[in-house]
């Protein structure tokens, strides 16, 4: 994850969508809170 392009100098930066043409850029969502969802999602598929 590390070297994802949503993470820039060690915090995450991810581009969430509302609406068609409504967005919000969360930054600094730690890992601990991210891994969870990202495995849960990996296991469900």
């Amino acid at each position: 994850m590390a070297a994802d392009k949503k993470w820039r100098a060690g915090r995450s930066r991810f581009v969430l969508i509302r609406d068609v043409g409504d967005v919000c850029v969360q930054e600094g969502v730690s890992r601990d809170a991210v891994m969870p969802i990202l495995e849960m999602l990996v296991a469900g598929s």
